[in-house]
């Protein structure tokens, strides 16, 4: 199974502070990500066999988001939201619990994006 890994730069250094600073851009966190229009007889490089053509382009779906809820480098918080089939789920220290749908904040606070390969 392929993973993409996405990592969003939240901390951009300040030169008058000396120092990093979170920014809460809001950035966009698609359900799917599909990478374009199909190529003729593009080689596959799934599942160890190149010879296979590919079926069309490569499609991936958000499977995981890593947050940090905090305002520095030194400080804060993470939560992982989980993909299941049907739902969400929130991983918080010890705390697990079931949401529907991914939370606003995400596109605020999300660190690390992990996508499948469909």
């Amino acid at each position: 199974r392929t993973i993409l890994c996405v990592h969003l730069k939240r901390f951009v250094y300040s030169p008058a502070r000396r120092d990093y600073e979170k920014t809460h851009a809001e950035v966009q966190v698609p359900l799917k990500w599909d990478f374009g229009e199909p190529s003729p007889k593009r080689p596959r490089t799934d599942n160890h066999s190149p010879t296979k053509e590919a079926d069309g382009p490569p499609t991936f779906h958000l499977c995981s988001v890593v947050c940090h809820i905090g305002e520095s480098m030194a400080s804060g918080h993470y939560v992982a939201y989980v993909k299941e089939p049907g739902l969400w789920r929130k991983y918080d220290d010890t705390q697990v619990s079931t949401v529907l749908e991914l939370p606003a904040h995400v596109a605020r606070q999300g660190y690390l994006v992990f996508y499948a390969r469909q």
